[in-house]
């Protein structure tokens, strides 16, 4: 057997050129990575939420090495060129293992 634990991105961000820096850059992926992908539609003040789903498959498992690549592959592209402060995002896991926060750049600022 195996155990089934999702992980998943969550960013947002309202800047025009960084939603079209990743929608160009996830048009050249391959359908797998793909597939992953879900983008909101900017409802107010503009900002967007890109949502990288989990894969699917029991830890250890190919398709689960795949899936933490291509989450690792969109962190490092929102990171590129200095612009991760244009973004907040959050990497969240859960299922079998329990539920919790793995990463994010987000800081209280009411501390």
């Amino acid at each position: 057997m195996g155990t089934i634990n999702h992980d998943v991105v969550i960013a947002t961000t309202c800047f025009s050129e960084e939603i079209e820096r990743v929608t160009k850059w996830l048009f050249n992926q391959d359908e797998i990575t793909k597939d992953m992908f879900t983008i909101s539609t900017p409802k107010t003040n503009g900002y967007v939420t890109v949502f990288c789903g989990p894969d699917g498959s029991k830890e250890g498992w190919e398709e689960s090495d795949t899936g933490d690549k291509i989450r690792h592959a969109f962190l490092e592209f929102i990171h590129a060129h200095d612009t991760s402060s244009l973004w907040r995002w959050v990497t969240v896991s859960y299922g079998e293992y329990g539920q919790r926060i793995l990463s994010g750049n987000n800081e209280s600022c009411y501390e």
